[in-house]
């Protein structure tokens, strides 16, 4: 086991975790213990690479004990000096196990919001809990350092900023032609949401605006990308009430997300609340793909999206704004060359994953 170990829970695909396994110098290499309840992509990928991987089975919160006793004796064996745990729910196994074992480095990746203050409220005893036994707290953006400090009470000192980090010439290269698959009547314009169905994300605006266009443009196509999650009943009832089968798709999930948003002619994030959401990879992702967008500002959003210079920034729960964003693109084809320039270079110029790596070097190197 190398000295660094991330815990993470219920991870299947991730291209971020792959970026930072790749960037990252050799004596920061860390290996990975995953708490899946099957295989998944990540690991076989792992396991392509050489590098540490060991897969706990894990469904849901009654595994824990079993988990945090396997953690606990794993660490005890191969005693590693950073621990860094990713969700909740690794966190607690990992953290308990960790400070029993007496790692010295024990870092929590916070990678939700005010989440469980709007929708959990008796989970915000886990969040303090995890940022008071955490040695370092890692905030993916200001929006979740403010509300980790003003919200959570967590020690200030304790947290470092780091946001996501993107393989700018990797998403270059992901270039399938989904339209036979995705749009084969060759439908237009096509509208993109690449968002799981869960209330804040905002769905619940999104479709009444798709609607409202549908006057001007008979022949739309709505593609809804990561089409599950526990807002998923409200979303087809709206679904339903707005849109008549033939006018969207819904994709459960598709690993080339990359290739999916250059099919897109508009692309459409939209969260209801400027905490909800703690980063938004979308944010990212979407002007990396050279797709303009429609966004509210939330998350990282906050940090550089800015009106009609990057995007087209609209007011929460705000359909009809949707809507105005959507046809500013469709109909002037200057700007949105423009926007879509300024976007793409702005993304570059703050998240490439070699800057951000670096940072985390930093953090690591505390432990030595």
């Amino acid at each position: 086991m190398p000295k660094i170990v991330h815990v993470v829970s219920h991870l299947y695909k991730s291209f971020g975790f792959e970026w930072l396994y790749d960037y990252l110098a050799p004596e920061f290499k860390p290996g990975f213990v995953l708490l899946n309840s099957k295989d998944s992509e990540f690991e076989r990928w792992l396991k392509e690479r050489g590098a540490f991987v060991r897969r706990i089975s894990y469904h849901d919160k009654k595994d824990l004990p079993r988990v945090t006793a396997r953690l606990w004796s794993m660490f005890m064996r191969r005693r590693p000096r950073t621990v860094h745990a990713h969700f909740w729910d690794a966190g607690l196994a990992a953290f308990t196990a960790a400070r029993a074992a007496a790692v010295p480095q024990r870092i929590y990746t916070r990678h939700y919001g005010s989440n469980h203050h709007v929708y959990h409220p008796k989970m915000v005893r886990v969040d303090r809990f995890l940022n008071s036994v955490a040695t370092d707290v890692l905030a993916i953006s200001k929006a979740v350092e403010k509300v980790l400090i003003e919200n959570d009470g967590a020690k200030a000192s304790k947290i470092t900023v780091v946001p996501h980090g993107f393989d700018f010439e990797r998403i270059a290269r992901s270039t399938q032609d989904f339209a036979s698959k995705y749009n084969p009547a060759g439908k237009s314009p096509v509208i993109g949401v690449v968002s799981r169905y869960t209330h804040y994300k905002g769905l619940q605006n999104i479709l009444p605006a798709v609607a409202v266009l549908r006057n001007d443009y008979p022949d739309l196509l709505l593609i809804l990308a990561n089409a599950s999650g526990d807002y998923a009943p409200e979303v087809k009832k709206l679904l339903q009430n707005h849109l008549p089968p033939e006018s969207y798709v819904e994709i459960p999930f598709e690993s080339d997300v990359f290739s999916l948003y250059r099919l897109f002619d508009v692309y459409v994030h939209v969260p209801i609340d400027p905490y909800l959401e703690a980063f938004g990879q979308t944010y990212v992702e979407a002007p990396a793909a050279g797709v303009p967008c429609v966004f509210t500002l939330s998350g990282i959003a906050l940090e550089f999206v800015r009106h009609l210079h990057n995007a087209y920034v609209v007011d929460f729960n705000d359909p009809k704004g949707i809507a105005e964003g959507v046809r500013f693109f469709l109909q002037n084809p200057d700007e949105k060359k423009r926007i879509v320039a300024n976007a793409l270079q702005d993304v570059k110029n703050r998240f490439d994953i070699r800057v951000v790596v670096k940072e985390y070097e930093k953090l690591y190197a505390r432990a030595n």
